[in-house]
C-alpha cells in the first residue's frame, strides 16, 4: 500500500512538471523579460549618422569655397575624395566637371577649345549655334559675386551663330532676381579700360522655382560690333573685369570670374576658326 501511494505521488508530480514545461513553452519569450537590456550600438549609430551629415555639409561648404576662390586643382581633388564617400552628392559631379574644364583652359589649341564647345542647329532656320559648355553650369552655384549679394545665373554669355557659312559673334547679358531692374545698358571695366553700351532692348521672363518664389529674368542679346569685340578681347586678357547692368533707377555690379574669362577666350577662338575676322589690336 505504501509503495502504491509513493508511485501515485510520483506520477502526479511528473504530470505537474510536464504541465509547467508545456505552459512555459507557450509563453511569449519577450514577455519573460521585464527590462530588456539597451542596445549598446543604437545611440552610437544615431550619433554617427548625425556626425556624417554634419561632415557632409562641411564638405560641400569647403568644396564651394574652393570653387568660389577658383582653386580648380584643389577643388577637383577634393570633389573626387568626397565622391568616394558620398556618391549621390549633387554638387560633386558639377564641381568636378567645371574644374576639369577650367584646368583644360591652359591648353588653347583648336582641338581642345572645340571640346569645350557645344554645337546645335535649328532645323527650322538653318542657324547653327556654338555655345560654351560652362554656360548654365554656374547658375545654381552663385559663383558671380555682386557688390550687393550673390547672383544666380550667368550675367555675361558670348556665343556664335552661323548661317550660310557666315559666323556672327553675339553677346548676351542677363539679370536674374526677384525684382525688376528695367535695365537698358551695360558698362564693362577691364582693368583700366571702360566700355559702355546703351539703348539695349531687354526682354522680360518669369519663372517659378522650387520654393515657389518668383524668379525674374531680363535679357538682352545683340551681334557684337567692332567696339564690342575690343571689349571682349580686353576681358580675355584683363586681370580684373567688372560688369555693371544699368537699370532705370538702380544698377547691379558683378565681378567677371576666370569662368567668364575662359568662356570669352574660347568663343573668340571659335569665331575665328569659323572664318570670323577680329579687329587688329593696335
Amino acid at each position: 500500500m505504501e509503495n502504491r501511494e509513493r508511485r501515485g505521488k510520483s506520477v502526479r508530480n511528473l504530470w505537474v512538471l510536464l504541465g509547467l514545461l508545456v505552459l512555459g513553452g507557450c509563453q511569449d519569450p519577450s514577455a519573460t523579460v521585464e527590462n530588456p537590456a539597451p542596445d549598446p550600438y543604437a545611440s552610437t549609430a544615431s550619433a554617427d549618422i548625425e556626425q556624417t551629415k554634419a561632415e557632409h555639409e562641411g564638405d560641400d561648404e569647403r568644396l564651394y569655397a574652393l570653387m568660389k576662390n577658383q582653386d580648380f586643382s584643389k577643388a577637383l581633388d577634393y570633389a573626387t575624395r568626397i565622391n568616394k564617400r558620398f556618391p549621390n552628392d549633387e554638387l560633386v559631379p558639377q564641381a568636378r566637371y567645371i574644374s576639369s574644364l577650367m584646368l583644360s583652359g591652359a591648353a588653347t589649341t583648336q582641338s581642345v577649345v572645340s571640346d569645350r564647345i557645344i554645337e546645335t542647329t535649328d532645323k527650322f532656320t538653318g542657324v547653327t549655334f556654338y555655345n560654351h559648355k560652362l554656360r548654365g553650369l554656374l547658375q545654381d552655384m552663385s559663383l558671380h559675386m555682386a557688390d550687393t549679394d550673390f547672383y544666380f545665373g550667368d550675367p555675361l554669355n558670348v556665343y556664335v551663330a552661323a548661317r550660310d557659312g557666315t559666323p556672327h559673334l553675339c553677346i548676351e547679358v542677363t539679370y536674374t532676381s526677384s525684382a525688376w531692374l528695367f535695365p537698358n545698358g551695360v558698362i564693362v571695366l577691364a582693368d583700366n579700360t571702360r566700355f559702355e553700351r546703351y539703348g539695349l532692348d531687354f526682354i522680360d521672363q518669369r519663372s517659378t522655382i522650387a520654393d515657389s518664389d518668383m524668379r525674374l529674368s531680363e535679357k538682352a542679346h545683340w551681334e557684337a560690333t567692332v567696339r564690342d569685340v575690343e571689349m571682349l578681347q580686353a576681358i580675355s586678357s584683363a586681370s580684373l573685369s567688372q560688369l555693371r547692368i544699368c537699370g532705370r533707377s538702380d544698377n547691379r555690379d558683378f565681378y567677371l570670374t576666370a569662368y567668364d574669362k575662359l568662356m570669352v577666350q574660347d568663343m573668340l577662338t571659335t569665331f575665328t576658326s569659323l572664318g570670323g575676322q577680329l579687329p587688329k589690336e593696335n
